[in-house]
């Protein structure tokens, strides 16, 4: 660090991938400083270097697959970043970096990530006890795969408890967490995340659990990448330890003004138009990409309606 010149390191950081930049911002607080202060243009670089330019719009896109809402699956999130942050406690383990347990930077960072933790479970206890709650004034508590088909007063009940659940998350937000309760909790998400991202995965088969946010096409890559972790704070999706439904995501992103929308997507166009004017050769590596996933997904959707159909007959 002391041999490189800032200029130098800035042009190494442009070419790593996601989880070794998010990495680098934890190697030291040298590294960290030098980060902040050029974040802007380095995320930007990075992302577009890296994802596909239809990625490069903060609006996540509609997959045909359905892979967004497999994607935004909360209870799986919760499970693998609760999962995470506690191995990392418990090892010292960030992505392929190891801090020795002697070490005064790595002790600070697993105080935090604890304090991080502890401001997760407030969260998640009141979910719980806003739930438990309305469990208990029902007389039972029908399949929640068929509230929204057979019960529909249940699914007006069901959202009332999300609202619910928000509107005290909110006000414990406003009232009892400190800005070093916000620092400890971005600490958290980035050391988790910075575990588990794998950027160099193109493979869109089946993913399990553990590896939701793994993908090469995973948007929260680039949302991550571009605002950082303290977003979250604001929308508390990682928290949720219950299988809810995605309202509250779908809630914030249809709240953000429009002239905000159109000019992300102004320069995802853009960005697109760009890379196909100066580089043919990646915008059509890009096209084929895409044009090859869509024909996987059909294929896969073909198959799946034989098997009905054979089974139906069957």
């Amino acid at each position: 660090m002391d041999r490189l010149t800032p200029a130098i390191i800035l042009q190494v950081l442009e070419f790593l991938d996601i989880p070794t930049f998010l990495n680098f911002r934890l190697a030291s607080r040298a590294m960290k400083e030098l980060i902040a202060e050029y974040e802007t243009s380095l995320t930007a670089a990075i992302a577009e270097r890296i994802l596909p330019p239809y990625i490069t719009q903060l609006t996540p896109p509609k997959a045909p697959h359905g892979g967004i809402k497999r994607l935004l699956a909360l209870q799986h999130r919760h499970n693998v970043l609760r999962e995470t942050a506690n191995t990392i406690l418990a090892r010292g383990i960030i992505g392929d970096i190891v801090f020795a347990a002697d070490d005064a930077f790595a002790d600070e960072l697993r105080t935090y990530i604890q304090r991080g933790l502890a401001l997760q479970w407030q969260m998640a206890d009141i979910a719980e006890t806003v739930e438990t709650a309305a469990a208990a004034a029902r007389e039972a508590q029908p399949p929640r795969r068929v509230l929204g088909i057979w019960r529909p007063r249940e699914t007006t009940l069901v959202r009332r408890v999300e609202d619910e659940i928000l509107a005290k998350r909110l006000e414990h937000i406003q009232q009892k967490v400190s800005a070093d309760d916000v620092f400890h909790y971005e600490v958290m998400c980035t050391t988790s995340l910075a575990t588990f991202l794998n950027q160099e995965v193109a493979d869109h088969s089946y993913i399990s659990n553990k590896n939701w946010i793994g993908r090469k096409d995973a948007w929260m890559n680039w949302y991550l990448l571009r605002h950082g972790p303290p977003v979250l704070l604001n929308i508390w999706t990682w928290p949720i330890p219950c299988h809810q439904t995605i309202r509250e995501i779908n809630a914030i992103f249809s709240a953000r003004k429009k002239g905000i929308i159109k000019t992300e997507r102004k320069a995802g166009m853009d960005f697109h138009k760009e890379l196909n004017d100066i580089n043919p050769t990646a915008f059509k590596e890009c096209s084929n990409y895409m044009q090859e996933f869509v024909k996987k997904d059909n294929e896969r959707r073909r198959r799946s309606a034989g098997a009905g159909a054979v089974a139906a007959d069957g």
